[in-house]
């Protein structure tokens, strides 16, 4: 097996990566989860229309699926506000919204309401969201992020599984 650079092997990911890219581009619109706005704006805006929006005043800080709407309307909390377009986290300071979520998540966990958040889901792992203008918000438990579509940013171990990959296809 050739010795190879670690320059080489980030041009061959690279590569392999400008091949993903443009291979994602031929892929129909339904067949991703979420359409790219700027290849496919029409999909995008259809698929934006079917979703809530996760609002902190003007500001959106997620996209929340119809199920998670009708539950959230289901259990009537007097701490969440449901329009027909948005939900909105009542509280007056982070402690106090964090608090209102934490209840939500509990309650659903120990109902399993949603098996993100049930058993090996749940990660005892606060998360920080943001307003835009980046203000925290709240606190949330992060296996229900994806419940309230959160945009989370992590980094894993995955990379050093990833290159070893890398390296056995060489």
């Amino acid at each position: 097996m050739a010795s190879l650079t670690y320059l080489d092997l980030i041009n061959q990911t690279d590569r392999s990566l400008s091949f993903l890219t443009y291979a994602s581009t031929l892929l129909t619109p339904k067949s991703r989860s979420f359409p790219n706005p700027t290849l496919h704006p029409i999909p995008h805006a259809e698929r934006l229309s079917t979703l809530h929006l996760f609002t902190a005043g003007t500001h959106t800080l997620g996209y929340v699926l119809p199920l998670v709407v009708s539950t959230l309307r289901l259990a009537n909390l007097d701490y969440w506000e449901v329009t027909p377009t948005s939900v909105s986290l009542k509280g007056s300071n982070v402690e106090e919204r964090s608090a209102n979520m934490a209840a939500t998540l509990d309650s659903w966990r120990k109902q399993q309401t949603f098996k993100v958040v049930s058993g090996s889901g749940w990660r005892n792992e606060l998360y920080s969201v943001y307003s835009p203008s980046g203000e925290l918000y709240l606190r949330m438990e992060r296996s229900g992020a994806a419940l309230f579509g959160v945009v989370t940013y992590g980094v894993g171990p995955s990379l050093r599984k990833a290159c070893d990959v890398w390296l056995t296809r060489l």
